[in-house]
């Protein structure tokens, strides 16, 4: 997938794709290109479709008068955001509040699908309750400290099931980060575990699918600074689409957790290489690239409630993104209801465990 900003060389039968922070390779014959918003002109087209390259555009403009409708209205939200940043701590407050509880509902949803003790589970759900509490009350500046804490605890859960059934050790921060270069395509989701690289591919589809309905919704695919994800963390103006999709990766990782569980998907689907420190690190097999595609999409179609509606994940994930631009427009964004992770699903789940 190109976006305006990435910058294309082809050479000796493969196409290089430059990116702010890495250099992405791929073989020219045989690929899909899915270009947002005009990044690969007609020359170029040509050239790559000679080269067994298959181009597909999105256009930021399509005809007004195609069967899809005129254009969307372009929004420009980022001096609301940073309005709503020095003016509304309550709203960044109720924003880290619903990630909190979503890490709440997702823990109690890997216990269940794990079929884990009661009591192991309130291990991890009992402290996740508190650092909401104390969320409630904090100042702004202990947002993230608590929603960090509460999510600990959740990976500590996630981890613990996948222990013994999933190659997996270290930290989450420390397996997630390869900047290796792999020639292989499906290189691109790294990790220095084979759990790691299935977890990056996944948050890197979900990233993809939501910068594309921000665009279609009339948002730039980067739209800059978010509420809870400033520069200082998020460097490439991601910072708004990442506050948005962080609660919906949360159905990713459960379908990975019951591929994990079925054995539909191990450790063994993954090639191996050695990074210029001599540390080991997995990126997918072809094999295991159709599987991660099959778990995102079944992640969509994934039951999710939002202001009262029984939607699919993506469609919540277009609600969410279309309420946050009609708030901000007009004004209120306290109106605004961040997404929280809690499905029809895991309630007739968990209402039946309790029985």
């Amino acid at each position: 997938m190109l976006f305006p900003g990435d910058r294309m060389l082809a050479r000796e039968g493969r196409l290089y794709v430059f990116k702010r922070r890495n250099v992405e390779s791929l073989p020219l014959a045989g690929s899909t290109i899915i270009d947002h918003g005009g990044v690969v002109n007609e020359e170029q087209r040509g050239a790559l479709e000679s080269a067994g390259t298959t181009v597909r555009s999105i256009s930021k403009s399509p005809d007004p008068s195609s069967p899809e409708g005129p254009p969307p209205k372009r929004y420009d939200i980022a001096p609301a955001v940073e309005k709503v940043v020095s003016e509304h701590p309550q709203f960044l407050r109720r924003m880290a509040l619903a990630m909190v509880q979503s890490s709440t509902h997702a823990t109690e949803r890997v216990g269940s699908l794990a079929r884990m003790s009661e009591d192991d589970v309130l291990t991890f759900t009992r402290k996740q309750r508190v650092y909401a509490r104390r969320l409630e009350r904090a100042p702004p500046a202990k947002f993230l400290v608590y929603e960090a804490l509460a999510m600990k605890e959740y990976w500590n859960c996630y981890y613990l099931v996948l222990k013994g059934t999933f190659q997996r050790f270290g930290p989450r921060k420390k397996a997630r980060y390869v900047r290796e270069f792999v020639t292989n395509p499906a290189g691109r989701a790294r990790g220095y575990t084979a759990v790691d690289a299935a977890i990056n591919y996944l948050h890197q589809r979900r990233l993809f699918k939501a910068r594309a309905i921000n665009a279609r919704l009339g948002l730039d695919p980067n739209p800059g600074e978010g509420f809870l994800h400033r520069k200082r963390w998020n460097p490439e103006g991601l910072g708004l689409t990442l506050d948005l999709i962080d609660p919906f990766k949360f159905a990713d990782r459960e379908k990975l957790l019951e591929a994990v569980l079925d054995v539909s998907v191990n450790w063994r689907d993954f090639y191996s290489a050695t990074d210029r420190h001599g540390a080991l690190f997995y990126y997918p097999k072809p094999e295991a690239v159709g599987v991660l595609q099959a778990i995102g999409e079944a992640a969509d179609t994934m039951p999710m409630s939002y202001e009262g509606a029984q939607l699919m994940l993506s469609e919540a994930y277009q609600n969410v993104v279309s309420r946050l631009i009609r708030s901000l427009q007009d004004g209120t964004p306290m109106s605004f209801t961040p997404f929280m992770y809690w499905s029809p699903l895991m309630i007739s789940t968990l209402s039946a465990e309790a029985k």
